[in-house]
């Protein structure tokens, strides 16, 4: 496949992910009594990270093959940033964590999404670099 239509591929499998989860997430999770904008924050939240997660497994995988390739102390920081990246991006998921029966409140509103939201841009971009 050619870079540009991988890259392509990637993007929009992201947020085709991240809306089939803050699906999933919008009839499994139980929202503890809130109102419904609080439901949507949380349902954007999801949305952001299940979108982060497929950005930085991709950027990972990219990184370590890039390590493989050349072997540079770079390339080794680079995968080992994106693999943190992408350790916050699960653990930050309020439906990873729903799912393992962690029960939490709704955080500080948009500031419980905004900083995912953030690194689903920052992720794109950094993944959009990689192929150019």
């Amino acid at each position: 496949m050619k870079p540009e239509n991988e890259l392509k591929t990637i993007i929009v499998g992201s947020l085709i992910f991240g809306a089939a989860t803050a699906i999933l997430a919008n009839n499994l999770m139980t929202f503890f009594g809130h109102r419904r904008i609080f439901e949507n924050i949380i349902l954007a939240k999801v949305f952001f990270t299940s979108a982060n997660i497929v950005l930085l497994s991709a950027l990972s995988i990219n990184y370590y093959k890039l390590y493989k390739q050349m072997g540079t102390d770079m390339g080794r920081s680079l995968t080992i940033f994106s693999l943190a990246l992408l350790m916050y991006a699960t653990a930050s998921s309020p439906l990873v964590q729903t799912l393992f029966g962690i029960k939490g409140g709704l955080g500080l509103g948009v500031f419980a999404y905004l900083p995912d939201m953030f690194v689903t841009v920052a992720s794109g971009v950094i993944l959009y670099e990689t192929y150019q």
